[in-house]
């Protein structure tokens, strides 16, 4: 093999590893772009105490995907593997109080996404005769 050969295959392999490198970067990208989000929260009643079992229902603004979990004994609830940097509407209901309803809450990666919910009591006597 020639010295001039030699260099000319030297080159090529640098040229295509350096391809390979910038292009493992260049799809990474799009990975960490999209990180996942959570919203957690209590839901609690006028006197705070925890209202177990409530359905906290959460959708991104303007679409109807929606996403559900449940209040524990503590009022305690997660919603994991959201989308982060969007906005979501989110519907708290529990039998014997009045919706929760907090429309385009901003959910991001970095930030800790806490909702504390204080359910009103419906009443007996709210129906009309």
């Amino acid at each position: 093999m020639h010295k001039t050969e030699n260099y000319t295959m030297q080159t090529r392999t640098k040229i295509l590893r350096w391809a390979v490198y910038l292009g493992l970067a260049f799809l990474s990208i799009p990975a960490s772009a999209q990180q996942s989000a959570r919203i957690t929260g209590m839901v609690l009643d006028e006197s705070g105490d925890p209202v177990a079992g409530s359905i906290v229902s959460v959708n991104p603004s303007g679409t109807t995907d929606t996403v559900r979990t449940y209040s524990d004994k503590n009022g305690n609830f997660a919603l994991l593997n959201l989308k982060a940097g969007s906005k979501y509407d989110v519907l708290v209901q529990s039998f014997g109080y009045k919706n929760f309803i907090k429309r385009s809450f901003v959910v991001t990666a970095t930030d800790n996404n806490s909702l504390f919910v204080r359910m009103a009591p419906t009443s007996i006597f709210s129906t009309r005769w």
